[in-house]
């Protein structure tokens, strides 16, 4: 399980599956090896682009590491995530508000939230809880750019371009994001 977290940080998603694979073959109540699997299957091919048949071998595998340990909160995020790239809004925020019942300090738990409230269009808590990553983790440019473009939506164009230019400001590699989003 853990030369396959290295292979996965390593972006080697093919040995990465397979070293959970065998970790789960050695102890199939490995919840941590079920977890880190479904991780490596939707989120290492660019979540944008991952099957909804990958998407779906994922949620498989957030259940089953849950059916293990039921307080695993990365597992809720991630089967939340998953939900919510189904468009599945309402089981996504139910899986990511039960992983901020287990983790309310894990700034992700919040972006993921506020995430899956911007694609349902729920801009105002949306900035809530990117405003929540902030007090968490002051430095995520990621908050920044996502509270930009929920407060570009609900028509405050100001503070969105100083939101994207804080990101850019925190992290050079979030400059060519920040301001393609200033210039739309």
């Amino acid at each position: 399980n853990n030369r396959g977290v290295s292979f996965h940080r390593m972006g080697n998603s093919l040995q990465a599956l397979a070293d959970y694979n065998r970790a789960i073959a050695i102890d199939s109540a490995y919840a941590l090896a079920y977890l880190n699997r479904g991780v490596a299957i939707y989120y290492n091919q660019d979540v944008a682009e991952a099957s909804e048949t990958d998407i779906r071998r994922a949620l498989k595998d957030f259940d089953k590491a849950l059916s293990i340990e039921p307080t695993m909160s990365l597992a809720y995020r991630n089967r939340g995530v998953c939900y919510r790239i189904l468009e599945d809004y309402d089981r996504a925020l139910i899986d990511i508000n039960l992983a901020l019942g287990i983790d309310r300090e894990d700034y992700q738990n919040y972006l993921q939230r506020g995430r899956t409230y911007f694609d349902k269009e729920d801009h105002a808590r949306a900035i809530d809880d990117f405003m929540k990553v902030l007090q968490l983790a002051p430095l995520q440019p990621s908050a920044y750019i996502e509270m930009g473009n929920a407060k570009s939506r609900l028509g405050y164009h100001q503070d969105a371009i100083e939101s994207h230019l804080k990101a850019a400001a925190i992290n050079e590699a979030y400059e060519g994001l920040a301001y393609y989003n200033v210039a739309c």
